[in-house]
């Protein structure tokens, strides 16, 4: 059965995704095990949350993969015998295959949310080490933690009690007899109140994609297009750090290494320090000054 364009598209998002975390988890497991430094060489928090990512990810192109190849029209009214004809197949096989595709569809919801908020961990444990160290970075991202799971718990809530029972989400119905919590509303106004982003991209992306998916009566491909759009762009923002840095590495390696006594070092209570190219972190240490000053250390 040849794939349509909403899948092949699904599936080389998906693709690019996993080859970015990928690439980014083995480059740190490998120079860990090698025994460089270097903060883009160290394994932190935020990779881990970066491998757990590829998970959710996989279920969702699984769940979208298998849901539209089941129910291409995502339709949602019971199927007739011309229908049926025209797929060389009973009514009940074709029923039972639209009731399977919608019921993909909840697995797809809930695995593309968790891969949206993972990433937003990942993001979040990244820039919480330029702040960790002070008593208001601390409280800050203790808050942003709290504010992270509950939103997430939110969205998920609402994927999973807006049809009660929850088998009305994928129960066959003619267009004037379908519950109108088929429509998933309450999960999509739900996820965009709570959906707050780091990255710029990925806000833009969700403003974006509102109009244009109401616009568009809902359809479960608009939807899926555009979520395949943000996970893309969350997937970039999150791994640019991480690039940005070996980028970095490499363009030093090639011209000269920065001098310790380099004059354009500035002093005071906080100053950028850029190390070298095995010592760059992102951290704030005391300076080993009389002033008892402190010194911020910046490493992709």
């Amino acid at each position: 059965m040849a794939l349509s364009s909403t899948i092949e598209k699904d599936i080389a998002i998906a693709c690019i995704c996993s080859a970015l975390i990928l690439s980014r988890c083995g480059y740190r497991i490998y120079h860990r095990y090698k025994g460089h430094a270097g903060s883009h060489r160290i394994w932190h928090a935020d990779d881990i949350y970066m491998a757990i990512a590829v998970l959710p990810l996989i279920s969702r192109t699984v769940c979208i993969t298998l849901s539209f190849l089941l129910n291409p029209s995502s339709s949602r009214e019971p199927a007739t015998k011309d229908e049926a004809a025209a797929q060389n197949m009973t009514v009940d096989k074709l029923e039972h295959d639209r009731t399977v595709g919608l019921q993909l569809l909840v697995g797809t919801r809930l695995s593309y949310t968790l891969v949206l908020w993972i990433l937003k961990a990942a993001l979040l444990s990244f820039y919480s080490r330029f702040v960790r160290v002070t008593s208001w970075g601390k409280i800050a991202v203790n808050l942003l933690w709290c504010l992270l799971l509950v939103s997430c718990l939110v969205v998920i809530v609402a994927i999973l009690a807006e049809c009660r029972p929850m088998s009305l989400m994928w129960r066959l119905a003619s267009k004037e007899t379908q519950p109108a919590c088929q429509k998933g509303m309450i999960y999509f106004f739900a996820l965009v109140a709570v959906l707050f982003s780091i990255g710029l991209l990925v806000i833009t992306i969700t403003i974006v994609r509102i109009p244009l998916i109401l616009g568009d009566a809902m359809s479960q491909k608009a939807r899926s297009t555009w979520a395949t759009i943000e996970i893309l762009c969350s997937c970039i923002v999150a791994n640019t750090p991480f690039f940005y840095g070996l980028l970095r590495e490499l363009g030093q390696h090639k011209g000269t290494q920065p001098s310790a006594t380099d004059p354009s070092r500035s002093e005071g209570p906080f100053y950028l320090q850029s190390k070298g190219a095995d010592h760059r972190s992102y951290e704030l240490q005391a300076a080993n000054s009389d002033g008892n000053s402190q010194e911020l250390i910046i490493m992709p």
